[in-house]
């Protein structure tokens, strides 16, 4: 597959770099006496897919030092409570307790865990259960203590939840869960390092061979120096592009300078991320209209919210914009969009640029006006399919006009918009094949609203939703000229699949698997199950 979608019968890569793309005769020619030749009885090989936004290192940590309620997934809040406890038998007293993944709609009380229950197992080490979300925490009373946050503790937007007696539950939202995020220790270095190796073996398993990092939920500079470290080790497998998570003006001179140092087909720091707003499925994303509850009902009064003071937002996008990176940022309710949108355009009026490629991450439902402004100023949209699959209240929180124009991957496709398909993982399923899946059908894995619930008239053919993986992808790392098709000059990384992507039916695509993948003609195989996928 080239970037005109033609297909070739074989191909021949030297160095790492494509040499030949021809017919099973023409290649005959390109085998020598040393030559490594494999023979794939007419299995299908894609380019190398892309990731365009997957949390790759905070994946990596989390799989190897934190308790996940997910995989095995919990089943009652007793079974959260005994994870804690088991995991503070195994600390030193005062020692942080972190858990993630919660997520009370899977358990059968349909309730969170509170402060008082962690208080009763865990009084002598600070407890914070991440929900699945990534956009709330739950939080002990000694780590509240430790955080510097009671009762009394200034929060004019309600993101410290209180009881009906103005008592902590020790549930915080958003930008109050930094209060005790700062206090957790970072990741050291070499964490992040050994975090990363074995997060790209599951990568590879799935058949990507790049991904864009969006960051940890701290300081970016430890997590970059980890991947510095292991490609200077020779231990970085996935081509990685990664960006700087920013909150204020000196995040961008770091990302600024980071951004000026070496760079190569395997590693480069390709810009910032902003966070505007929240999540879709808490009903925090930014809405013009307010939300939904179970599909009909609506959540009367709430719009969602920005996450970031709004004139800071603009002077930081202007700001990053001047400086030449590339400015991600995450928008996901329809207001956010367009506010995004606005700044983008201030700052393209006042510094003129002609290729920025700055990039809508999420961008859930956008209004159709905002489509066109997305392609008139030239804005690259990274979404996640898997969401419209494995998102269970995306459809109850958006309701039944706005769930028809979630994620419009076929009106990206039509406008010529640059839209790069990822998972959000550790977040959410990272099999592309899922992805692909979820592009083609528009399906939901449980369906309480039914199989249509988000139309069709949005769905991808499987050689459109491919492109969101592969020639679209590139665009969004800028490295259309190295990755994304099987062209002479490109790095030689590819795919074999189990099936042939283009005639399977589109409801088994999501249980296709990657056999293989090749990176820089590194073979590796891939056919085992990876931990990140359901």
């Amino acid at each position: 597959m080239d970037s005109r979608n033609r297909i070739f019968e074989a191909v021949a890569a030297k160095d790492g770099k494509i040499v030949a793309v021809t017919s099973n005769k023409g290649i005959a020619r390109f085998i020598g006496e040393n030559t490594r030749v494999i023979d794939l009885a007419g299995k299908t090989v894609t380019p190398g897919l892309i990731d365009t936004h997957s949390h790759l290192a905070l994946a990596g940590v989390d799989m190897m030092f934190i308790p996940d309620l997910a995989r095995p997934e919990v089943k009652r809040v007793k079974e959260v409570l005994d994870i804690v406890r088991e995991r503070a038998s195994q600390l030193k007293k005062g020692e942080w307790i972190t858990v993630r993944n919660f997520e009370e709609q899977y358990l059968d009380e349909k309730r969170s865990v509170t402060r008082s229950e962690l208080d009763s197992i865990s009084p002598e080490h600070p407890v914070a259960v991440f929900c699945e979300d990534g956009h709330r925490l739950i939080a002990n009373s000694l780590a509240l203590q430790l955080a510097g946050v009671t009762a009394d503790t200034p929060d004019l937007e309600g993101f410290i939840v209180k009881d009906q007696n103005g008592q902590l539950t020790g549930l915080l939202r958003e930008s109050a869960m930094g209060y005790v995020t700062v206090k957790i220790p970072p990741w050291t270095v070499e964490q992040l390092e050994e975090g990363i190796k074995a997060a790209q073996e599951e990568w590879i398993k799935v058949g990507l061979s790049a991904n864009k990092d969006p960051g940890l939920f701290e300081p970016s500079h430890r997590m970059i120096q980890a991947y510095r470290n292991l490609h200077a080790k020779g231990q970085l497998k996935v081509r990685s592009d990664v960006l700087w998570l920013t909150h204020e003006a000196a995040d961008i001179d770091c990302a600024s300078a980071e951004f000026r140092g070496p760079a190569d087909d395997m590693l480069k720091i390709g810009g910032i991320k902003i966070f505007l707003d929240g999540a879709m499925r808490i009903r925090t994303a930014w809405m013009h209209d307010e939300f939904n509850v179970d599909y009909n009902r609506v959540d009367t009064g709430n719009r969602g919210y920005p996450v970031i003071d709004l004139e800071l937002f603009k002077n930081l996008v202007l700001e990053a914009h001047k400086r030449g990176l590339q400015i991600c940022i995450h928008a996901i309710g329809d207001r956010a969009v367009d506010t995004a949108l606005d700044a983008i355009e201030q700052a393209l009026k006042k510094a003129p640029r002609k290729d920025h490629r700055h990039t809508l991450i999420h961008a859930e439902v956008p209004t159709r006006q905002a489509l066109r402004r997305m392609k008139s100023l030239r804005v690259a949209v990274e979404t996640q399919t898997v969401f419209l699959h494995s998102m269970d209240d995306l459809a109850g929180n958006l309701g039944p006009k706005r769930a028809k124009r979630a994620m419009p991957m076929k009106s990206y496709m039509k406008l010529g918009i640059t839209v790069g398909n990822g998972a959000d993982a550790d977040f959410y399923p990272l099999a592309p094949s899922t992805g692909l899946y979820s592009a083609c059908t528009r399906r939901p894995r449980k369906e309480p609203f039914g199989p249509k619930v988000f139309g069709t008239s949005e769905c991808l053919t499987v050689r459109e939703a491919l492109k969101t993986y592969t020639t679209l992808a590139a665009k969004c790392l800028f490295w259309e000229d190295r990755i994304g098709s099987i062209e002479p000059g490109k790095c030689a990384d590819f795919v074999v699949w189990s099936e042939d992507l283009y005639s399977v039916p589109a409801e088994k695509l999501k249980d296709v698997e990657a056999e293989m993948t090749i990176i820089g003609g590194i073979v590796h195989k891939a056919k085992d199950s990876s931990r990140l996928s359901p």
